[in-house]
């Protein structure tokens, strides 16, 4: 289990990539949240033996000692299929533009998913809202895809669709937890010019080139 410790003065530093580091923490943070705090795996189940592993890189947000307390994973589009279940049918929902990726499982350590810091006014949450945005950016993608859970308490729908994501009225069930979840869908080139349009301070923060996001593609 990953201990949780008081934050430090210091900025969040988060990291996308899919060296051994980033994906071992997310392994330690997929089993402190799925396994111990929610009970949807078993305790031996390795959170990473998916079909999605070999095509995903993961963005792992740390504390100044090298906490590892959130993260998330970007999934890559492969053929033949779309990668959400890879048995939703996607191709409507991106027609012919085929550059994109989903991204999934962000989760965050129960006493840090309030938590300020300086450099991320937004938390780990806009931490990761952020490194998704970059790279949407940094890659060229066309789109990008999610799957969240429709419970609010467990998943963040409202913000994803406060951000410009739109549901595609794809769902489907979980099988960890039986929740429904939906899949939502933003064009890269909308959700940029929707950043731009509406200068608040999260945006801005959005927007802000940052020393303490490091991607690794």
């Amino acid at each position: 289990m990953l201990q949780t410790v008081e934050p430090h003065s210091d900025c969040l530093e988060t990291r996308l990539s899919r060296a051994r580091e980033e994906v071992e923490c997310a392994r330690a943070l997929w089993r402190t949240v799925y396994s111990e705090e929610f009970g949807w795996l078993p305790s031996n189940a390795d959170p990473l033996a998916d079909p999605y592993h070999a095509r995903s890189l993961y963005a792992v947000s740390r504390l100044a000692d090298g906490t590892p307390i959130g993260t998330m994973r970007i999934v890559q589009l492969a053929e033949p299929g779309f990668f959400i279940s890879d048995k939703l049918g996607m191709d409507p929902l991106v027609g012919h533009v085929t550059k994109g990726f989903e991204v999934q499982r962000l989760m965050v350590l129960k006493n840090f998913r309030d938590r300020r810091f300086p450099g991320a006014p937004f938390g780990v949450y806009g931490a990761m809202v952020k490194t998704c945005l970059w790279h949407a950016m940094a890659t060229a993608s066309d789109w990008v895809l999610a799957d969240c859970h429709r419970n609010t308490e467990i998943g963040p729908l409202k913000s994803m669709k406060g951000m410009g994501f739109r549901e595609t009225g794809q769902t489907y069930v979980d099988e960890k937890n039986g929740e429904e979840c939906v899949v939502l869908i933003i064009r890269t080139k909308d959700w940029i010019a929707g950043t731009m349009n509406n200068p608040g301070r999260f945006n801005q923060y959005l927007l802000a080139p940052d020393v303490n996001l490091t991607m690794e593609v």
